[in-house]
């Protein structure tokens, strides 16, 4: 899991999280892979290109739209109503946690 978390969060997003939003980011991915479809088939069809140009412009188009897709729901306006969950097992006994004794939060939230 964590693998999968770390790799989500590498993703990038457009537009970066301070600018505007993208209101409806799946019409604005259609219209993006449609463009890239077509310039994909213009370039291609020309003979002087090689077709890793024409590949590279398909390939610029999809990073492109995966990164709209990836928006973040939240501006930073709305950060204080999302929080960060840490979970932990079932069978987590707080007496072997590396807690001081001093502390006043419990277990391992004290060491974050």
């Amino acid at each position: 899991r964590a693998a999968i978390c770390l790799n989500c969060l590498l993703m990038p997003s457009w537009p970066p999280a301070g600018c505007c939003k993208v209101k409806h980011p799946r019409r604005v991915c259609c219209c993006i892979y449609v463009l890239s479809f077509i310039v994909w088939g213009v370039l291609i069809s020309n003979r002087q290109l090689h077709p890793w140009v024409a590949s590279f412009t398909l390939l610029g188009g999809s990073l492109l739209a995966d990164s709209v897709l990836l928006q973040l729901p939240w501006s930073k306006e709305d950060s204080q109503k999302y929080y960060f969950w840490i979970c932990h097992r079932d069978d987590f006994d707080e007496k072997f946690s590396a807690c001081p004794e001093d502390s006043d939060l419990p277990g391992r939230l004290s060491s974050v």
